[in-house]
């Protein structure tokens, strides 16, 4: 991910036996897996795993180099209400994640009694103009308990951004550039999701005024075309 975040008296525990409190600033490397959840209004954990050397770096607050992040790591920070009403919310920014962010997990198909799954989200979907120099927005969809949203194919990085406050759980806003998305609800039903015809002629100015010069365009053909025959059939007439 190569993210950095910062903590405040984390306890952090490395190589399942190792425990450190720490303050100061992590970067996450490139190629370490990350989970993050927060149960209810319960202490927020992170774990990172990788194939690599080192899941990334420790960074003071002075931006010097503490040392490496072993391959496990676990991280918890309490108290999070606490924090909140002292004006503290926790932020982990999401910064050119090339690839797929799971927000939560299908319903179906698990054993255990607890599933970390989707409570409510909402998908706005961009799109680019037919002449590429403006953005708009061409629709929304609600996301329900239980949904997944994935892209299949990624253009772009993902960016945003996790919350963690005084509401249960999680908050995670992320904006993400690719084709092929769709919606899975719980039972496996899957639903495309793309921006219909209709908004692109509502908001592309470009491509509606293409359209209605191509449809005049298209009527002046065909009255003169009928005008030609009309034209036609009188003069063999007489």
């Amino acid at each position: 991910m190569e993210s950095r975040w910062s903590f405040d008296d984390a306890l952090i525990i490395e190589n399942y036996k190792d425990t450190i409190q720490y303050t100061g600033s992590i970067v996450i490397g490139s190629l370490v897996n990350v989970e993050i959840e927060r149960i209810s209004n319960g202490p927020l954990y992170i774990k990172l795993f990788t194939n690599e050397e080192n899941s990334g770096e420790y960074i003071g607050y002075d931006d010097k180099f503490i040392r490496k992040i072993p391959k496990k790591t676990e991280i918890y920070v309490d108290n999070i209400l606490e924090r909140a009403k002292r004006g503290e919310t926790i932020i982990l920014p999401i910064i050119g994640v090339e690839s797929k962010i799971k927000s939560s997990r299908p319903v179906g198909y698990e054993t255990e009694s607890t599933v970390p799954i989707l409570k409510s989200g909402k998908v706005s979907l961009l799109n680019r103009s037919v002449d590429g120099n403006t953005i708009y927005q061409a629709g929304e969809i609600e996301l329900n308990i239980g949904d997944q949203f994935i892209v299949d194919e990624l253009d772009s990085p993902n960016y945003g951004f996790i919350s963690i406050n005084e509401e249960p759980a999680l908050s995670f806003i992320n904006r993400m550039s690719g084709n092929n998305a769709k919606i899975i609800r719980p039972g496996g039903d899957e639903y495309p999701v793309q921006s219909s015809l209709l908004n692109k002629f509502l908001y592309d100015d470009f491509f509606r005024g293409t359209s209605i010069i191509f449809t005049v365009l298209i009527a002046i053909i065909a009255i003169l075309g009928f005008y030609m025959e009309v034209m036609n059939y009188v003069k063999n007439k007489k």
